[in-house]
């Protein structure tokens, strides 16, 4: 019985060192950008406080709109949910005397599988909601399956992909099952497949209408629901405004979602996740990813232009996941006296990342035009404008890097740093070892002209 009550214990530690670090936290100047380049000393924690929403201690952005109190906004919350029913709910008959169960009951967690569809579904839809019941029972670990739990999460998924009849159905299954859920790892995993369904397909209107204001309700909440529900606010804006980050989705796409890290973590997942999370505590930095300008802030400040081999020395192991668990859990502080972990933590962000900054697809034509700066400064414009920003960013800091001054006493020159880089941002397979040392000597001179010219 403690066990739940220590993971909670945990998750709201990390939440006060997200909470405590996003309120000091400098973010990335517009100067930086304008110049393209980065000052030798930035200052760590100098930025003026953001204005707007408060989470807890934390302010969530600025706005010219007021914010109601919590108590009125549950009240606006119960009203669009008790309209919502009237219009669509199956009612739900209890008791002795058979009377209905309220609706804010109805949307309670239970162990057992749905004998009717929430909703008023036609006749021959009943069987499907009953096995969208069981599926979600089965993946939040309800229920005894021997299905793997990311291919029943895939499979529901497309389900709400390819039916659009079953979609709020799903939805507000997984509503259900999120709220009053006794168990954390449990409630957990809701939440999960509730990314999953914002990130790939949308509700219908008068649904999407009350999840957004239960979101927003949500996000009130200082812990790790109130990640969840604002990963999952803003993503399903982007999926009802018919920008969703599935198009199609995959068993790895469903593992990737329910690691634990997922909702925190800087060191996995797309630019485009990345990006969203940072907005719930550094909202004022939309530029380029906030960990980026942490990295290489905490390089300039711990010598690491004074310092031979930065980028090829290797750190020591345990230092480096001891700080790269900091950063997952939101202390961007990097406490430590040794440039080479912010150098290996910098390379190994750019690795780690699922969707590389240049796409793989265009890895051989990359190659192929890797002497030809003229090409490569058009392919670059084809790029989303964050990846651009990202790599306008870095090869800022990697020309600051090779100043001859700087080399003097690091001696690592501009074709060094290239060669480091390259296969972090422009991944390939070639298949076999000649391949392999002849498109690592293009791709290095593809990653210096992107140093000379961006």
């Amino acid at each position: 019985p403690q066990q739940p009550q220590q993971q909670l214990d945990q998750l709201s530690a990390q939440q006060s060192k997200r909470t405590t670090y996003a309120k000091s936290s400098s973010n990335l100047a517009q100067s930086d950008l304008d110049r393209l380049q980065v000052q030798p000393q930035l200052p760590g924690h100098a930025s003026a406080p953001v204005g707007g929403l408060k989470i807890g201690n934390t302010e969530l952005g600025k706005s010219n709109r007021p914010i109601l109190p919590s108590d009125l906004m549950q009240d606006l919350h119960k009203f669009r949910l008790e309209e919502f029913a009237h219009q669509h709910f199956n009612s739900r008959k209890v008791g002795f005397l058979r009377r209905t169960m309220p609706v804010t009951q109805m949307l309670v967690f239970e162990k057992t599988e749905l004998k009717q569809p929430l909703l008023r579904l036609a006749k021959h839809l009943h069987k499907d909601s009953k096995n969208i019941s069981k599926a979600i029972l089965n993946f939040m670990g309800d229920r005894d399956s021997k299905m793997e739990t990311c291919v029943v999460a895939t499979s529901l998924v497309n389900l709400g992909l390819t039916r659009v009849e079953l979609c709020d159905e799903i939805y507000l299954q997984i509503k259900k099952q999120c709220t009053e859920n006794p168990s954390k790892a449990s409630e957990r995993k809701g939440w999960c497949l509730m990314v999953m369904c914002c990130t790939t397909f949308a509700p219908t209107q008068d649904l999407e209408g009350f999840l957004t204001q239960d979101f927003q309700k949500l996000i009130l909440e200082n812990d790790i629901v109130g990640d969840y529900a604002h990963f999952c606010l803003l993503s399903l804006k982007n999926t009802v405004a018919k920008k969703p980050y599935h198009t199609t989705f995959t068993p790895k796409d469903a593992e990737r979602i329910t690691r634990p890290e997922f909702i925190t973590s800087q060191f996995t997942g797309t630019i485009d996740e990345i990006m969203l999370k940072q907005q719930r505590y550094f909202p004022d930095n939309t530029e380029v990813p906030h960990i980026l300008t942490v990295l290489c802030r905490s390089m300039v400040n711990l010598g690491a232009k004074n310092t031979e081999g930065i980028f090829r020395l290797p750190a020591q192991e345990s230092k480096m996941e001891e700080f790269k668990a900091q950063l997952e859990n939101g202390d961007y502080s990097l406490d430590c006296k040794d440039p080479n972990i912010p150098a290996c933590l910098l390379k190994l962000w750019f690795r780690g990342l699922s969707t590389p900054i240049i796409p793989e697809s265009r890895y051989d034509y990359c190659i192929k035009i890797s002497a030809n700066p003229e090409k490569i400064a058009e392919f670059i414009k084809t790029l989303p404008s964050i990846n651009v920003r990202i790599l306008k960013y870095l090869c800022a800091f990697l020309r600051e890097m090779s100043d001859p001054e700087v080399v003097a006493h690091t001696k690592m020159h501009e074709e060094n740093l290239a060669l480091v880089f390259a296969p972090n941002i422009l991944r390939g397979q070639p298949v076999d070892p000649v391949s392999f040392y002849k498109e690592a000597e293009l791709a290095k001179i593809f990653m210096l002209s992107l140093i000379h010219g961006l």
